[in-house]
Formats: structure tokens, sequence, C-alpha cells
């Protein structure tokens, strides 16, 4: 049996690096659609590069890339010909002459991931599959995180096959399965948290499963698309300009103890820690993995920091511990606690900024139908885990540089030209933070240590 395999890169104008497809045909034939059509069987390698380092006509990335980025590249993608040529050989054994698409998509999945296919075209055998190619692959790979996201939307699958009591098959999705699914994790999450997913977070689960269900398209399987409701997508309440000044803040602070849960004074403190060290959620790691360093300005004034170097970027990054956050370390036995999720924290603060008063009336502007109605709320309901770090640059910069405040805020930010030739150090750059600090009165007692 004469096959052949042809790689495409995919046009995608957003991705700086482009997934290769691999297009296998067999007898000048098509293994997809059967021998009256030309068009081939269109299977994702895994692998991606950008296209100035890929060699069309050799069909195989250039030197230059792999003495730059990577000496395994061309290895990979001659491994996956080795594979798709065993898939043939184990056919033809088999007296298969002329395979379906289904046979050799089956066949390269068990040899790719390790796994049986499961013949029933189960979308959560799909997607596990997936999930254990990603963590076995060793050029681009997905992140930890992303992948973690996929393994949470993987049980919540499961548990929803659970409760409807019919599996999940790609044939069997409809637009009542598919809308139920969304309804059904919101309502687990109420139950769970008191309060349902954002709209964001909902958003994001379902580009994640369509994106799931248009790599089985492509892979093959009968997806059907047509039950997808294209106007689906779940409306966020927007509110300009939320964040939470110094005088809102101290009444958080001045709480009695007596009138807070546990789990809201966790929530208060965390929120305290990102609002004063200008991070987001995901940037508490920096605090949790490094130590708190003592500094001395010019002055002979005391000031405290902790400092990181990037992983990904090679950045260097300081951030600054004002006295409040100082104190909650310093009741931790000298170490910052592991926050709870995310999802947790916005909840809960929305709970102390209730008890707190913080309830100024806002406008908000809800972007629906190529129409933007307003309507009012209290300023409460919209503090999260994202406002803390908008609450650092919009009190600070009133008082400190923006070029200051930006490199502890976005430190892995592009660079424009000013900060191209701005050299001084995270650390100099925290020093000049706290300069700024102890010359404004109203911010005593932030380095009241």
């Amino acid at each position: 049996m004469i096959h052949s395999i042809r790689f495409e890169l995919k046009s995608d104008k957003k991705a700086k690096k482009k997934l290769i497809y691999a297009l296998i045909s067999y007898n000048n034939r098509s293994i997809m659609y059967g021998e009256n059509t030309s068009k081939p069987l269109k299977y994702s390698t895994g692998l991606k590069i950008e296209p100035e380092y890929w060699n069309k006509k050799k069909q195989e990335a250039k030197n230059t890339y792999i003495q730059n980025h990577s000496r395994l590249f061309n290895i990979e993608l001659n491994g996956f010909k080795k594979q798709v040529e065993d898939v043939f050989y184990e056919l033809e054994k088999e007296g298969i002459n002329m395979p379906p698409y289904i046979a050799v998509r089956q066949k390269l999945n068990e040899l790719r991931k390790g796994v049986k296919t499961v013949k029933s075209d189960s979308l959560i055998d799909f997607i596990d599959d997936m999930v254990k190619f990603e963590k076995s692959k060793t050029i681009n790979p997905l992140g930890n995180s992303t992948i973690e996201k996929y393994e949470i939307l993987l049980d919540q699958l499961k548990l929803y096959e659970k409760k409807i009591k019919l599996p999940l098959t790609f044939d069997r999705l409809n637009r009542v399965i598919y809308n139920g699914f969304f309804e059904f994790i919101n309502k687990e999450y109420i139950k769970e948290t008191g309060d349902g997913y954002a709209a964001n977070t909902l958003n994001g689960k379902q580009k994640k499963l369509n994106k799931i269900l248009k790599s089985a398209k492509n892979q093959g399987y009968n997806v059907n698309f047509d039950f997808m409701d294209k106007s689906l997508k779940y409306s966020a309440d927007k509110v300009n300009h939320v964040y939470i000044n110094f005088d809102e803040l101290n009444k958080m602070i001045d709480m009695d103890k007596d009138v807070l849960k546990k789990q809201y004074e966790i929530a208060r403190d965390f929120f305290f820690i990102m609002t004063l060290c200008g991070l987001r959620y995901s940037g508490l790691k920096i605090l949790f993995n490094n130590t708190v360093k003592k500094g001395k300005l010019k002055s002979g004034k005391t000031f405290y920091y902790v400092e990181h170097a990037s992983k990904k970027t090679g950045i260097d990054t300081a951030v600054p511990i004002l006295a409040p956050v100082l104190k909650i370390y310093r009741e931790n036995n000298d170490k910052f606690p592991i926050p709870p999720v995310s999802q947790t924290i916005n909840n809960n603060i929305k709970k102390v900024a209730l008890l707190a008063k913080i309830n100024d009336e806002m406008v908000l502007k809800i972007k629906r139908n190529n129409t933007v109605p307003t309507k009012t709320s209290q300023k409460w309901e919209h503090v999260s885990c994202h406002t803390a770090r908008r609450s650092f640059i919009s009190n600070f910069a009133q008082y400190i540089p923006q070029s200051v405040v930006s490199k502890i805020t976005h430190p892995n930010r592009r660079a424009g030209m000013f900060d191209v030739y701005n050299k001084i150090s995270a650390v100099e750059n925290v020093k000049l933070f706290f300069k700024y600090i102890y010359d404004v009165e109203e911010f005593k007692w932030l380095v009241d240590y």
C-alpha cells in the first residue's frame, strides 16, 4: 500500500508559532473520505514552529532552528512519520488494504498516546487521551495550568455524564446536552460556594470545550456543530474604574475579628496582600516561594521587599512589603500562607466589603445585543482579586511616577523605548518606591514597621 504524508502549518494569524498538521493519504486516494475525493486525513502532530523556520520544500525545520532552538524537532517529526508507517504496516498485517479514516486515526492514537482508543467515540475518553498525550510531550507541551484546566473540565464532564445517565459520545451531543452541561456546573458551584461562576469563567470553559470538539472534528470524529448556538455567551456586568481607596481599605483593616468568619478573614488578608504588593492572584506565588528581605534607604529608613527571578521570562522582579503585609507575614511565623482558589477569595471578599459598608452606588454598563443599557448596584458587589492590583495602581500613581509603579505591577510587559534605556534593577526600583512613600504624609501608616 503506497501512502504519503505532507505537512502543513495551521493558518492562525494570531499565533506566533503555527501548529503542524499531517495530511495523510494512500494510493493517491483519501483515507478520510474514500476513493472519490482527494481530501486526506488531517491529523495534528502536536508540534509547533514559527513559519520563518519551516522549510516547506524539504518538509522539516530549517538548520537555523535546529541549531538555535531544538535539536530534537526534526527527530520528533521523523518519529511521527515512522509511526504512520507502523500504522499502515499493522493494518496490512490485519488484511485491511483500504483502511477507513477511523482505523488509521485509532491506530495512530494507540501509538502516540499509549492507550487503546475506544471505538465508542466517547468525548470523555478523547479528552483523557489528549491530556495524557500533552503530559508526555517533550516539545511545545501545554503549560501545567492549561493542562489543569482541561483536567477540571474533564472531571466536570464525568460528573455530568453520571447526572444525565448517558454516555457523552460525539454523535449524542446536541443543543440540550451542550447547554445543559454549563447550567449543571454552575449549579454545582453554587452548592459548593454559595455563588455561581463568573461570566468570564463560564465563557473560558465554553471556549475550551469548543476547541476540543474542533480538534475531534479535525481527527475525523463525527461532531455535529449545527446545534451549537454561536450567540451563546455568558454576559458579565462591567463597572468602569472600580478600585478600593485607602479609606475603604482601612475600613476593612479595622473590622472587628469577632464580626468576621475565618474564611472571610483569610480572604481579607489576601486582598490586602494583593492590593499593597500590586500583585494579581497568580503572582502570589512570588511571595510564598521566596523570603522577605530587609533593606535601608540612604536616609537610613528601613524597607522590606521580596525579590523573584522569573523562570519563564528570565526577568527579575521585586515587590514592596508594606507594614500591613509584613504584619500578616510575622503572624504566620515569617512565611506567607498558601491562598485558597481565586473564586473562593472573590466570593468571600465581597462579603467582607459588604460588612465594611463599602456600598457606594455604581453605574454598570452592560453590552448586550449591540446595546449598552445601564443599571445601578453597590460597590461591594464588584470587589474581586482583580480589584486589588487596580487599587494599587490607582492609589499610588497619584504620588509615584508611572515608570516606578509599572515596574512593580507589569514587570513582564513588553518594554517601550523608555524602559529599554531604563536599566535600574528591580530592587533599586523598590527603593525608589519607598523613597516616595516616606515623603507622603498620608502613607505613614504603610511604613509603620
